[in-house]
């Protein structure tokens, strides 16, 4: 369930694990540990191929509460995913279909359903789990 108010405000970048440009039987891949460090050696490349680059922001207190109010479950982790995304990079089309919706600019639902379209539903799942990971983000001392 997303509420609660988010510790951090602002712009975070995502991979999706399983983007071909990675090289996964590296040694050193670890999505996980690379979400969690920000360590690029954790995510080795392929020679001449880019990652799709999510910019994506962290959720203030009043989308975490529309969210909240928008009927739990599936509806409140697509409008999670909508509200989140801002920015794509390293596709031949890297615009987003930005429309506002309920007073909120946001990703069209067409652009959510192809994203929930990729590999059965993991990359839209992946995204959420980031979103929920960065609103309980506590900045280490």
């Amino acid at each position: 369930m997303f509420n609660g108010k988010s510790v951090l405000t602002g712009d975070y970048t995502h991979y999706y694990s399983k983007d071909p440009a990675f090289d996964t039987d590296h040694e050193d891949f670890d999505h996980e540990r690379w979400v969690e460090t920000q360590d690029a050696k954790f995510l080795p490349m392929k020679n001449g191929v880019k990652p799709v680059e999510f910019t994506m922001h962290r959720l203030d207190a009043m989308e975490e509460a529309f969210i909240a109010d928008s009927g739990g479950g599936n509806q409140a982790a697509a409008w999670a995913v909508r509200l989140a995304v801002k920015k794509l990079a390293g596709l031949p089309d890297e615009e987003l279909d930005l429309v506002v919706e309920a007073g909120y600019r946001c990703v069209s639902r067409e652009w959510l359903a192809q994203i929930k379209g990729v590999d059965d539903g993991d990359l839209f799942y992946e995204l959420v789990m980031r979103i929920r990971r960065e609103k309980n983000h506590v900045p280490k001392s």
